[in-house]
């Protein structure tokens, strides 16, 4: 992998990276009413998914690997989908090469609770 501008800023005192998922392929996110996530993808994610984390304060989505050293990876959810995603409690990664699934992986999904007031 290499270091862009953007994930080099992102680096943190741990020097794990934290990297926006559109730097590393397409994908399409797909929420229905039932809270069911699909993440269709281009490439193979960086690491395999122990789970996927929302912070509804800044709306994003962070895919947590078992492997750390593979970095964060991050994508921002439309506000109008907060609620949906709030619900949900899995998501499914599907990896297509434009037309069929190649790959998969699901994720438990976990919602970042708000600091206290």
């Amino acid at each position: 992998m290499a270091l862009t501008a953007a994930t080099a800023e992102n680096r943190n005192s741990a020097g794990a990276l934290r990297i926006a998922l559109g730097d590393l392929m397409k994908f399409e996110i797909l929420i229905n009413e039932q809270a069911k996530i699909w993440v269709f993808h281009d490439k193979v994610l960086p690491g395999r998914l122990a789970w996927v984390e929302f912070d509804p304060v800044s709306g994003i989505i962070e895919l947590i690997p078992h492997d750390m050293r593979a970095g964060i990876v991050y994508a921002e959810v439309p506000p109008a989908l907060h609620a949906r995603v709030r619900s949900a409690n899995l998501v499914y990664f599907y990896l297509t090469d434009g037309d069929k699934v190649t790959g998969f992986q699901k994720a438990p999904m976990q919602v970042r609770r708000a600091p206290p007031a």
